[in-house]
């Protein structure tokens, strides 16, 4: 009874030839697909007015002490700062030392842009030894990084930024200069204030989201394609099936990366990609064997 209601479902959903329920179920798939995509990608984050002015007097300063401690160096490499989740300090940083053409910067990677496109962290060095030890071009004069300790704003709505950042020369491996991140030199380091039970709590229900979005995704796809599901099966060919499992893999594995934030960093969201990744693939494998039971 299952069976027969299924596929006059499918059938009603889809109609005309099958020629054309194959074109229709790639097209709504596609869609489906970027809908999902853009579904589970993170919002961009919003700085303050009172947060941004005071990043930007501090890369002023920044600014003043580069060409200063730069000598003769003509092309550095500028990582992204550690501690800075918005982007703010790193990306606008890069935007004023290109700007102003104090020294040549080399491209961002391919990976990163892309990260930031789709508003996801960029993976950072989270201490000098490992800014030093990473790999860079042989044309590279200097390594450009820093560690913020705090970019926040004060109950009175007052914004602070304190952290530090280095200036390294690329073939020796040596501190040229060692600056402090403040709105002013006089200013000391402020410890980061954060309210650890809200970041957690905020995760969790960013993370419940994303696999609700992943769910309905993953089960919904194959139906919407059931006609390309079928086609396939009425070939009876172990290498189309195999073709149309890999594809239907390949979506849910793309969707089931985004879901876990595009990061295997812990192991705990390690462990839930594989979990989604294989059940998704259990899932289409039925679907399929459903439309090889129509087919017969």
């Amino acid at each position: 009874m299952f069976r027969t209601l299924f596929g006059t479902l499918i059938t009603t959903l889809h109609g005309g030839s099958e020629r054309l329920g194959q074109v229709k179920s790639v097209v709504c798939a596609s869609l489906f697909c970027l809908t999902g995509w853009y579904w589970l990608t993170p919002a961009s984050s919003s700085i303050p007015a009172s947060r941004k002015d005071a990043a930007n007097a501090a890369i002023k300063l920044m600014l003043e002490d580069i060409r200063a401690n730069r000598g003769d160096a003509k092309r550095a490499v500028l990582f992204h700062f550690d501690n800075d989740p918005t982007d703010y300090v790193s990306s606008n940083l890069r935007k004023e030392i290109l700007s102003t053409g104090i020294l040549d910067l080399e491209e961002i990677s391919l990976p990163n842009r892309v990260r930031s496109k789709l508003n996801l962290r960029i993976p950072v060095y989270a201490s000098l030894e490992e800014v030093v030890a990473a790999p860079v071009n042989k044309t590279t004069d200097l390594l450009i990084w820093g560690q913020l300790t705090a970019f926040e704003l004060n109950a009175d709505n007052t914004a602070v930024i304190s952290g530090d950042w280095y200036i390294i020369n690329a073939k020796t491996k040596q501190t040229i200069f060692k600056g402090t991140i403040s709105t002013s030199r006089e200013n000391t380091t402020t410890d980061m204030q954060q309210n650890t039970a809200s970041s957690v709590s905020s995760s969790a229900i960013n993370l419940f989201y994303n696999i609700l979005v992943f769910t309905l995704f993953a089960l919904l796809i194959p139906i919407i394609t059931f006609p390309l599901l079928r086609s396939t099966a009425a070939k009876r060919s172990n290498q189309a099936n195999a073709i149309v499992i890999a594809l239907y893999g390949t979506i849910g594995g793309i969707l089931a990366f985004l879901m876990v934030g595009c990061s295997f960093a812990r192991t705990s969201t390690t462990i839930l990609f594989f979990i989604a990744f294989i059940a998704n693939i259990i899932y289409d494998l039925a679907m399929l064997s459903f439309a090889t039971r129509l087919e017969q």
